[in-house]
């Protein structure tokens, strides 16, 4: 839909997951990460870009901009709140839960048992290419994410200091951050706020048509 609205839309995968490279292990941490979406805009010889960053996207990008203030037009933070998200702790167990296994055995594992204390629940009702992503990551990756999750700290007043147009969008019913939490990050900001109604973290599943009609609008401004 965004390409659809004029945009040329980039989407990658983070270091050691899903269809991107399994790396060293040491370089699995958030600096490495925000600086990889610089060095994809240098592959593909772009300039600057419209930033988005959603959940824990949303912390990559954010210290992406603050690492490199210059390389973006505008930066949207999409359900992002300052911290640690408020299910931190049943992300903390998940890491805990998947030392000494493989994907697919944590994938079954918690399919067949579900455990509520876990912030994982997969079903077999969920699209096919949700397992293809868990079983593509490399799980050395995604425990080294939680960490980043866990150890974020809030960065707002160094984002505050980058001269270019933010927007903070956020689902009505965001169970990840509060949208009180986000609605204070914008305020800090001076962000215009866009709420997607009747949704929850992900309204890019939930109501892409409503989402991109939003994130359309406010790129449209700055073409």
């Amino acid at each position: 839909m965004l390409a659809g609205a004029g945009f040329r839309v980039i989407a990658h995968d983070h270091r050691g997951h899903n269809q991107s490279t399994h790396a060293d292990e040491s370089t699995y941490t958030i600096e490495q990460f925000a600086d990889d979406v610089v060095a994809i805009q240098d592959a593909l010889q772009i300039e600057k870009v419209h930033l988005l960053g959603h959940s824990f996207g949303g912390m990559v990008a954010r210290l992406a901009v603050v690492s490199h203030p210059s390389r973006f037009l505008s930066f949207t933070l999409f359900g992002t709140g300052p911290t640690a998200t408020d299910t931190v702790a049943g992300i903390a167990n998940l890491r805990d839960f998947m030392h000494g296994k493989t994907m697919e055995e944590i994938w079954n594992s918690l399919r067949d048992n579900p455990d509520s204390e876990i912030s994982f629940g997969p079903n077999d009702n969920w699209p096919q290419q949700i397992y293809k992503r868990w079983t593509s990551t490399d799980p050395k990756s995604l425990m080294a994410t939680v960490d980043m999750i866990v150890d974020e700290p809030d960065r707002t007043n160094q984002l505050k200091e980058i001269k270019i147009p933010f927007h903070t969008v956020y689902g009505e019913f965001d169970d990840a951050w509060s949208p009180a939490q986000q609605d204070a990050v914008a305020a800090r900001l001076g962000s215009p706020v866009s709420v997607i109604s009747g949704c929850g973290h992900c309204p890019n599943e939930e109501d892409p048509k409503q989402t991109a009609k939003v994130l359309v609008g406010f790129w449209n401004k700055y073409l």
